[in-house]
Order: structure tokens, then sequence, then C-alpha cells
């Protein structure tokens, strides 16, 4: 085989490999056969890049440590997997503690599979170095990359940064990322179930980015102190539900450029700004709850783009400094919805929710609260977001409308196990 690299890459690709471990493992510059490495004992360290042919599948297994030397990278045109399991997972990490390896890429075809496993130290490429960004420590280019039960971070750059790939990122740990934690472009799947908490970290940075992501599920995740957004989507067709965002220095969860989105069942905490509409965006936001921000629901233009329509159903924004925010070129319009400060609209109430214990984060309502029974089933979702299902409150009047007229306002449905 000879050494021209292929595809838009040539960086990436030094003239030798060294791969060696307590079993002497060595392999070549390209791998073109299937490799599964077991060897439980002392890592395997890899000093040089290495890449995995379309002919190729590597194969990790449960309990190996793998170390990257400094800007060490993986590029899969084949397939790579990590199969850790609950216990006993696989571990990447960077041999030089003093300096990151770069990043793992599924490219052109390639798959990249992840599952109960530790991946840190990596993302450290410079920007400048590459035709596309690769500062993360998992990326994709035309490629598929499956992340699936692990913990990754610390590290010197973000966890995930895609473009044109197909993704499953589901029931993972980020913590400690040096960048945007999951940043997908033009990208298609599934992020679900995710725990990202970036507390500590400085940096402007979102933990959840998407741009030109029309067919993405977007779902149960926890994001807790991002550096900038909680989660900033793009161009995006879909639904954003059952997220729960905190701690957020600007938006919690921004909408923006010609995006047409529904928000079902997300709380937003302790952000400057809980829901934003922008730049030619459409959203609808049914059953969210938006607490402890200094502005609940803002809809603007953006530079280049003309305004934003926002419309509330079963929201709650309380407290909140400013309840809605809309420039000239956007409109905002709330039916059944609890606002501090009030806003027209049929069915809108301007009162505590009463949650349980906002302090601690607890949103959930307590008995008497104002929302119980108080929405309309116009496109709500019949369970909220915690899988509670729709529960009619015999001590309180149904306010709400619809075939089904006891759905609570907000994320959160008051049940007869959780009355208090």
């Amino acid at each position: 085989m000879d050494n021209q690299t292929p595809g838009r890459i040539p960086s990436l690709i030094p003239a030798t490999l060294l791969v060696a471990s307590s079993a002497a493992f060595a392999a070549p510059l390209y791998v073109a056969s299937d490799v599964t490495l077991t060897d439980r004992g002392t890592p395997y360290v890899m000093s040089r890049d290495i890449v995995i042919l379309e002919t190729a599948t590597v194969t990790i297994e449960q309990g190996v440590a793998v170390e990257l030397d400094s800007l060490v990278s993986v590029v899969v045109y084949g397939r790579l997997e990590l199969n850790g399991v609950s216990g006993d997972p696989v571990i990447v990490t960077n041999f030089d503690p003093l300096h990151g390896w770069g990043t793992i890429l599924a490219y052109q075809g390639g798959t990249v599979h992840v599952e109960r496993s530790r991946l840190e130290g990596g993302g450290a490429i410079p920007k400048e170095a590459y035709p596309v960004q690769l500062t993360a420590m998992l990326t994709g280019l035309d490629g598929t990359v499956e992340l699936v039960q692990s913990e990754l971070g610390p590290a010197f750059g973000g966890a995930l940064r895609t473009t044109d790939s197909e993704l499953i990122v589901e029931d993972n740990q980020f913590n400690s990322l040096r960048g945007e934690v999951l940043d997908m472009t033009l990208s298609t799947g599934v992020v679900r179930g995710n725990q990202i908490d970036q507390s500590g970290v400085m940096g402007e940075w979102d933990a959840i980015e998407a741009d030109g992501t029309t067919s993405m599920i977007v779902a149960g995740n926890t994001v807790d102190n991002p550096g900038d957004d909680g989660i900033d989507l793009g161009f995006f067709v879909g639904v954003v539900e059952d997220n729960c965002v905190s701690g957020a220095p600007d938006r919690g969860i921004q909408i923006e450029t010609h995006s047409t989105a529904t928000l079902r069942n997300n709380c937003v905490l302790n952000c400057r700004i809980g829901i934003v509409a922008r730049s030619n965006s459409v959203v609808l936001s049914v059953n969210n709850t938006v607490a402890d921000c200094d502005t609940g629901a803002v809809a603007q233009q953006g530079p280049g783009y003309s305004g934003a329509s926002l419309e509330l159903r079963n929201t709650i924004l309380w407290p909140v400094g400013t309840g809605i925010w809309a420039d000239t070129l956007s409109s905002v319009d709330a039916t059944y919805s609890l606002i501090e400060g009030g806003h027209p609209g049929t069915g809108n109430i301007d009162a505590d929710p009463l949650f349980v214990d906002l302090s601690s984060g607890d949103i959930h309502l307590s008995a008497g609260s104002p929302c119980i029974d108080a929405g309309t089933d116009d496109e709500a979702p019949l369970l909220d977001y915690e899988g509670d299902a729709r529960w009619d409150d015999p001590a309180t009047p149904n306010t709400g409308v619809g075939a089904i007229d006891y759905i609570d306002i907000g994320a959160d449905e008051l049940t007869a196990a959780s009355r208090r």
C-alpha cells in the first residue's frame, strides 16, 4: 500500500507508525485487515497516527487501555469498535499528561462505535492545521459515530464534532470539555439522555449546538453550567423535548436561522434568557418551564435575517426579571401560560406557580398551584417531562380547555403520588 493519503486530510498521516504494548503488538501505517486488542495489562501506546481502511475492523475489548501520544489521531474509513462493559470500560487517554491527543475521526463512510468506554485528554488538534476543525475527541466527516453509555472528559477540546454524519449519542456523561461539547453540522440522528456538566470550565462554549440538522432528535438531556448556550439549534426542523438546562450564562434554549421547531416538556433554570426564537425561525413552546432567569422568552431578528415568531402554550415563565421581549420584526403570542408580569392572551395567569423547592431546582408543582388542570390540550404531550401521565386533580376545578381539560401548565404534571 503506498503512502499517498486518501481524501482531504494529508496532515493527519505521518510516514511511520509505532504501536507498542506488553504484548508487543505492531501495526502498519494502514490497517487493512481485522485487528482485536485484548491485552488488559500494560496499555497500548500509539505514538503515530493510524488509518483503518475500508476493509478493516479494529475492535478494542473491555478493560483494555489505549494511550495516544501528543496530537496522535485515528482515521477510520472502515470500522472502529470500543466495546466496554459496565464496570470494565475501554479507556482511551493521553500518553503525555501535559499534551493531548488529537481526534478519532469517522471519515467518508467509516464508523466509530464507542460503548461503555471512557475517553479523556483528546481534542488537542489546533484549529488552523486542518481544512476542517477537528477540535474534539470524536469527529465525523461523512461518517457514522455511535456513542453510547460512555464518559468523555476532561479534554483539551470538545467531545464530538461532526459534518455530514449519522449519529447515535445516547446516555453518556460529559464533563470538563474545552470546546463545544456536542457540535453537529448537517448531521442526522439522535442526541438523547446525556448528562453534560461544564462546571468550572472557562470559555464561551455551547453544550449542544447543531446547524442544518433537519432530521435529529434532541431529547432527555441534562445540561449544567455550560460556558455559553445550553442548546443552540440553527437550520433545524424537529422537536426538542424533555431536556433540562441550568446555569447557562446566555441562552438556555435557542432556535435560530430559518428553523421550525417545537419545544416540549423542557425546563430551563437560572439562565440569562430561557427560550429564544431568532432569525426567521418559527417556534412553538408547549409545556415548558422557565424559572429563575433574567428574561423568560425572546423573539428577535439576527444579523442579516428578519424577525422570528414564538408561540407559548402551557408554558411557565416565573420567576423572571422580564417575562417576554420581542423586537419590532418579531412576535410572541401566549395562551394558557403562567407569565410573571402577565401577557395578553386567553387563559394566561400571573401568579406564583408554587414550585415545591425552586432553590434546589425542584420544579414540581405543589398542591394548590394555579397551573394545575389549567392548560390546553392543543398539541400538548400526553406525558410530562418525567414520563408521568396527565392526572385530573379532584381537588382542583378544571379551567383548561380541550378534550383533555386537566393538563397542567409547565413541564411537570401533578400526580396522585406527587401531590403534597
